[in-house]
């Protein structure tokens, strides 16, 4: 009997262990507008708009399940074709836009944060995709898509990207922001803050 009711508990346990609970983020959608927001920024759909003097921001984000459409429209093969549903990463598209005249606009993507997240560098989208079976091609289309270096962008110029960070707290968050920090344009200096809702699934696997 003891035996028996040893196996039992021993099953039961290998039961609950591959029966994990896992939290599948689902989306992330702009917060409706309070009085302690930048009076310049508004919101088109799931885009915020940010325009002041110097620069103009847009911030939209993006999940695994969209990713696939941005690629498309650049005409870009999807680098995270083959990623798994299962992987929280959040990426945001983001338009800069530097007004100024005379002034350069400056930005290190080292100074965005998504609540204690840095952003994917260089390094690290090298990391997961160099030994992948048409990672070359994989990793160009990120260079051209993702802000992984330091920019530098000229008087009444424009860029866009995509700004990429993985979720990876095992526990749920209802809400989030992207703080872009440390724009500077000539010696104004920007930090705008965007925050976001999100939704998570409860899955059990």
């Amino acid at each position: 009997m003891k035996r028996l009711l040893g196996a039992f508990f021993v099953l039961a346990s290998l039961s609950f262990l591959a029966a994990a609970t896992y939290y599948r983020l689902d989306s992330v959608t702009t917060v409706e507008k309070s009085k302690k927001w930048n009076p310049k920024i508004v919101i088109e759909g799931n885009t915020y708009k940010y325009e002041g003097q110097f620069i103009k921001i847009e911030v939209e984000p993006l999940l695994l399940k969209d990713i696939a459409a941005y690629y498309e429209k650049k005409g870009l093969s999807n680098p995270f074709d083959e990623v798994p549903e299962g992987y929280n990463y959040v990426f945001f598209r983001i338009r800069l836009e530097n007004l100024s005249k005379e002034s350069n606009l400056e930005f290190s993507p080292s100074m965005a944060l998504m609540e204690d997240c840095l952003p994917k560098d260089e390094t690290s989208v090298f990391q997961m995709f160099y030994e992948k079976q048409g990672g070359e091609k994989k990793l160009e289309a990120c260079g051209k898509t993702i802000f992984l270096k330091p920019l530098n962008l000229p008087p009444k110029t424009w860029i866009e990207r995509l700004m990429f960070f993985e979720y990876d707290d095992p526990m749920p968050r209802k809400k989030t922001s992207l703080v872009l920090a440390n724009i500077t344009v000539g010696r104004e200096i920007f930090e705008e803050v965007f925050p976001f809702r999100m939704k998570f699934i409860k899955e059990t696997r």
